[in-house]
Formats: structure tokens, C-alpha cells, sequence
């Protein structure tokens, strides 16, 4: 069965969260992992998603994308995206979604990439799902693809396998398969965590690139808040499965208001204060571990 998009105005959210709950049932009963999270994303702009290791970021990308697998399941809320909501369709109508409207680029690319298959084939299958092409015609959408994204010597490269690459190539190509179908909608989830910093700012350019090129939207899930001021216009804070700050990239950096925020500033490293203690953050460490056990299953997967 296939998917109808209603119609759709230049003005609305290409992306619309609205009281999205995520829990996990166990033995010890339901955790509650992503709690009460709403936002919006626009056509062309990027929202950073900020938060620890734990908070609930990935799973809320996860939720996004229709990927919480038991014990895990999304409790209540909406998700729409260009108008279309996406909580009540089933995994069918699910897989047309993934890949072609909604791309997301994964933490890892050496994990997320296959090693028995060339990176050729493996962009070449998000095509052929997709779209309405033949092998011929996939293989020269994925050269110019990989030629969009900055690998060079594409003609070469495409029948290499993951391991043959370095991991800013890998990168590159997580990119390269999730963008070849135009999505709506790019979750990018810690893309650049395990880069240099050369290379984590290549890739920063790029989608940047991209996205000025297509008009897409952007989720940007990150706990760096260097790359934050470089790329978002607007930030979300998570802390504990839900969003306790939610403001434009200039407020949030020169105003911050919830307390965690601020927290989260004055433990970065300041050249003014060299030798000086980073401040701890002993008051919300103390908070999660006041939740116990609830918190455990989360941080595995962020």
C-alpha cells in the first residue's frame, strides 16, 4: 500500500513533533526514555538536538525514523512530517519513508555500512528501493553522488568495499546514501563524533552545502556545542528524555535559561582560566543517579 502526502504549504514545518513519549517495558516495569518532547523543524533549517550520552537524543531519532524495536515502543504523541502523520502507518508504508523522505546518517559509519558489499552497491540499493531506475542508471547517480559529497577518483572508489576507505570517507558516504533520493528530512545523528577536527569540519561544509543546495531539513543531534554555533539556527536541549530549553542559536548562546544550559557552559574549558577546575556537573549527575536503573538502558543506545 502505498503513501499519499497531503498537500503541502512552504510555511508549515517540514517536521512537527508534538508530545512524543517513548518507553521501555522490562521486568522492572516502563521506563520512560523520550517524555513529553515537542518540536519543529522548518523547510531549509537546522535544529540541533544537544544533550549527554543517555539523554534520549537517538532514541528520539529512532522513534522519528519508525526503528523503536521491542521492549521499546512509542506510548502517545504525534509525528508529522510535511503534514503526513507517521505514527499510525504500518512498517510497509514505513520502509517507502525511510530513505526516500526521511535520510539519516548514523554514528557510526563503519558499524552502518555492510563490509561484504562495495559502497557502490550499497548506494546503488537505497536508488533502486526508490526510485524508478535500472542498475545502468543507478551506478551513474551513485558517481555523482559520491562526487557531490567530495570523495574523488569516484570512478575508482565506487567498487571499493568500507574497509578499503578512511572513516572520513566512510562518512562521506553515509552521507552519499542518505541524501540520493532528495529527502525531506536529514537526521543526522553524531556524524562527526569519531573524526578529526579537518575532517569533522569537511563534513560540517558539506552538509551545510547540501542543504543550501536542496532545501532540506536538518536534525543535528550532537553534545558538542562548537559544532551547535556552527551549524544550527535553532537548538534543543535534552536532558533526562525530555526538552528543557528550546531557543534560536544566538539566545541559547548568549542567554541560556534553564539551569542545565547553564551548567553545560560553564563546564567547558576556558583559555581565560587555565589550570582552573572545569565545574562539575554534580547536581544533575546526582539527579540521574537518583533515577537508578531507569536510566541504564538508555545510555547504550545514545
Amino acid at each position: 500500500m502505498s503513501v499519499t502526502a497531503p498537500r503541502f504549504s512552504s510555511s508549515d514545518p517540514v517536521l512537527r513533533v508534538q508530545g512524543l513519549q517513548v518507553s521501555f517495558f522490562t521486568e522492572r516495569g516502563e521506563l520512560r526514555v523520550v517524555d513529553d518532547v515537542s518540536f519543529d523543524i522548518a523547510p531549509g533549517e537546522t535544529l540541533a538536538l544537544v544533550g549527554e550520552s543517555g539523554s534520549g537524543k537517538t532514541v528520539t531519532a529512532l522513534a522519528l525514523m519508525g526503528l523503536i524495536d521491542p521492549p521499546g515502543r512509542i506510548v502517545q504523541g504525534q509525528i508529522e512530517l510535511k503534514g503526513q502523520a507517521l505514527s499510525g502507518l504500518s512498517e510497509t508504508q514505513m520502509q517507502q519513508l525511510r530513505g526516500r523522505r526521511i535520510g539519516m546518517i548514523f554514528q557510526e559509519p563503519m558499524t552502518s555500512l555492510n563490509p561484504v558489499f562495495t559502497i557502490g552497491d550499497q548506494i546503488g540499493e537505497v536508488l533502486l528501493r526508490h526510485l524508478a531506475v535500472d542498475a545502468a542508471a543507478a551506478r551513474t547517480q551513485v558517481l555523482k553522488l559520491l562526487d557531490e559529497v567530495g570523495i574523488p577518483d569516484a570512478s575508482q572508489r565506487i567498487d571499493r568495499y568500507p574497509h578499503e576507505l578512511s572513516g572520513g570517507m566512510k562518512q562521506r558516504v553515509m552521507i552519499a546514501m542518505a541524501i540520493a533520493c532528495q529527502p525531506d528530512l536529514l537526521i543526522a545523528d553524531e556524524p562527526t563524533t569519531a573524526l578529526d577536527v579537518t575532517i569533522q569540519a569537511q563534513i560540517l561544509a558539506l552538509l551545510k552545502e547540501l542543504q543550501r543546495k536542496t532545501g532540506m531539513a536538518m536534525l543535528f543531534i550532537t553534545h558538542d556545542l562548537g559544532i551547535v554555533s556552527d551549524i544550527a539556527e535553532r537548538v534543543a536541549v535534552m536532558y533526562a528524555g525530555q526538552i528543557v530549553e528550546l531557543a534560536p542559536r544566538a539566545t541559547f548562546f548568549t542567554d541560556p535559561q534553564h539551569p542545565y544550559s547553564q551548567k553545560l557552559f560553564r563546564a567547558l574549558p576556558n583559555r581565560g582560566k587555565r589550570g582552573a577546575p572545569l565545574e562539575a556537573m554534580s547536581f544533575y549527575r546526582a539527579l540521574r543517579s537518583s533515577l537508578g536503573a531507569m536510566q541504564e538502558p538508555i545510555a547504550a543506545m545514545d
